[in-house]
């Protein structure tokens, strides 16, 4: 297979089935997921009204574009936690992730996304949504090389 870079679909796709094989999340490429999950569902852009926990993945920023320039890219997204009442549901979450996620050393994702480091960039305070749940968001660099190399 030749060497391509990854798209930003793959990115996103390796992110949630990494949190997925770590059990910090449940990720479901047909976003189905059952009434009460095992583990706070994957959704990409934005929280839905249920469960309480969950986490949206949303992508900001690519440096450079892998769509248009060869290099190393620099994808970076925001991982938005949603816990419950409990404001310390919410840190748990979100350190888990970090665990799971935050690495210098380069590594292969699911889906054969090949990346040199993690890192969490930005903690976000924690403030509660419209019906007392609470929420954080920590965003995260990735940089990637390409696939197939």
């Amino acid at each position: 297979m030749a060497a391509r870079m990854p798209t930003i679909t793959d990115v996103l796709d390796a992110l949630a089935r990494r949190l997925t094989e770590a059990g910090v999340a449940a990720y479901s490429p047909d976003g189905a997921y059952p009434t009460t999950p095992a583990a706070p569902p994957v959704f990409f852009g934005q929280l839905y009204p249920t469960p309480d926990l969950q986490v949206a993945i949303s992508h900001y920023w690519t440096d450079p574009n892998p769509m248009t320039q060869r290099g190393n890219p620099t994808v970076r997204v925001q991982l938005r936690w949603r816990g419950d009442k409990n404001p310390t549901t919410v840190h748990s979450l979100a350190d888990a992730a970090y665990a799971a996620l935050h690495t210098m050393t380069p590594g292969l994702w699911p889906g054969g996304v090949r990346i040199l480091w993690c890192s969490r960039q930005l903690v976000a305070p924690i403030e509660p949504d419209a019906n007392g749940r609470w929420e954080r968001a920590d965003s995260y660099e990735i940089q990637c090389n390409p696939i197939g190399a």
